[in-house]
């Protein structure tokens, strides 16, 4: 398996769970790009040798510059580790994330591959265990390293759409509509000199699902419609999101508009607080707007996925009834390029 061409861990069929690199390999590569110099690795690192394995370097030593120098002299650009460290490897790539992303010999396809799976994993971690505070401090040092990559440029924009899948999960979803959201607000006008607002809508919408750990599976994954009984239930998940992130310092009160106000529409007819347009706040009507969106392109248990101009197309009708036209209208031309 070529690091560069698969992901750092794969998605299963349940909804909520992540796979791990495939069970049956004893080793799994690692690009040496990958391993900030300095660094002190939680795992051994392997070399391919006469159709096996080798030890190349051991647990809890550097890899130093002189180290990844006698590599590339010797024509060797991939390690291995073994699969029961696998975990260790994921773990030791989001805590060495910030300086994955600033490295200018990084690829921008290596530096979207790593956010990408860091910020997929961090928020599957909070859905399977919200009430963890650490999860959520994690959440938030992820989406300022999400924010990070995307201020290079147009390229690693367009890098990470061509990670997302077309199949829904709540964490893949939620890594979508944060990296439509802060290109969107930066094309909105807050760029750098509004770089602490950017941040707290990253992490806003990165973790704007997370009520939803509170709301049944049986109702989340439903195929069919949804109950009047279904429908309160589902509703609640803004308000339950914010109780939860207010618990944790880390997660500053600009954050928690998005998670709010994600639902509410223009008319007043959204939820849960059916706010009418001059109360909803900017992060409120830009995640509205990115939440329809991801939701509509990708295939969820009840509608299969449609396809990026008959989203628009769509969504254009909701125009200045459900969502705001102008930023709507600045939305499509970052997905055209323009």
């Amino acid at each position: 398996m070529d690091i560069e061409n698969q992901s750092l861990f794969l998605q299963a069929k349940d909804k909520r769970k992540p796979m791990k690199f495939d069970e049956e390999a004893d080793y799994v590569p690692v690009q040496i790009g990958s391993i900030p110099l300095d660094s002190i690795l939680s795992f051994n690192l392997y070399i391919q040798k006469n159709n096996g394995y080798a030890l190349y370097r051991e647990k809890n030593l550097e890899f130093t510059a002189e180290t990844k120098s006698r590599l590339i002299a010797n024509k060797v650009d991939c390690l291995y580790i073994m699969q029961t460290d696998t975990q260790r490897y994921l773990d030791f790539i989001e805590s060495n994330l910030s300086t994955i992303v600033s490295d200018p010999n990084t690829s921008v396809d290596f530096k979207s591959k790593a956010v990408y799976e860091c910020a997929s994993k961090v928020v599957f971690d909070v859905l399977q265990q919200p009430d963890v505070g650490e999860n959520l401090v994690r959440a938030v040092g992820v989406a300022q390293n999400l924010v990070d990559f995307l201020m290079q440029g147009r390229e690693p924009f367009f890098k990470l759409l061509t990670r997302a899948t077309r199949d829904y999960y709540t964490y893949n979803h939620s890594v979508h509509t944060c990296t439509y959201a802060v290109v969107l607000a930066k094309k909105a006008g807050y760029s750098m000199t509004n770089r602490t607002m950017l941040d707290d809508l990253a992490t806003g919408i990165l973790i704007h699902d997370i009520g939803k750990s509170r709301v049944p599976e049986e109702i989340i994954n439903k195929p069919g419609p949804l109950t009047p009984e279904e429908w309160v239930e589902i509703r609640k998940h803004p308000q339950h999101g914010l109780d939860m992130a207010r618990n944790i310092s880390a997660v500053r009160p600009l954050s928690y508009i998005p998670i709010l106000q994600h639902h509410e529409k223009l008319d007043g007819s959204g939820y849960p607080n059916g706010l009418h347009d001059k109360d909803i706040h900017i992060f409120g009507k830009i995640a509205a707007i990115v939440d329809v969106f991801d939701a509509m392109t990708t295939k969820r248990s009840y509608a299969p996925a449609k396809s990026y101009f008959d989203t628009l197309k769509e969504m254009l009708t909701m125009a200045d009834r459900h969502l705001d036209k102008k930023l709507l209208l600045e939305f499509i031309k970052l997905l055209t390029g323009r």
